[in-house]
């Protein structure tokens, strides 16, 4: 659920830029759908599963450079976004292959 402009608003203060930006868009966008689940089914846990990025982000750059930099950087911001949400979640890590 993205989050609504308001009316008046400057349109620059919604983006959302960098490493904080990205933190910050995920903790918002997380917190969205937890607050909808609760308006909709009441205060209860919540547990977001399986939750990853994908490894071939940047037209597959990093399994040719092994340069996860990407990846690392979303992998953050994600699992910062769910902290900050306070929501329960799991996070798999899996050593990816390439298709040959």
């Amino acid at each position: 659920m993205l989050r609504r402009r308001q009316q008046g608003v400057n349109p620059i203060k919604t983006f959302h830029w960098g490493q904080k930006g990205a933190r910050d868009n995920f903790a918002t966008q997380i917190r969205s759908l937890v607050e909808a689940g609760y308006r909709s089914i009441g205060e209860r846990p919540v547990l977001i599963g399986e939750c990853g990025v994908p490894m071939d982000m940047n037209g597959r750059a990093a399994f040719k450079s092994d340069d996860w930099t990407w990846q690392r950087r979303m992998m953050d911001a994600m699992i910062t976004g769910l902290e900050r949400a306070n929501v329960g979640f799991t996070c798999v890590l899996a050593r990816v292959h390439p298709p040959k």
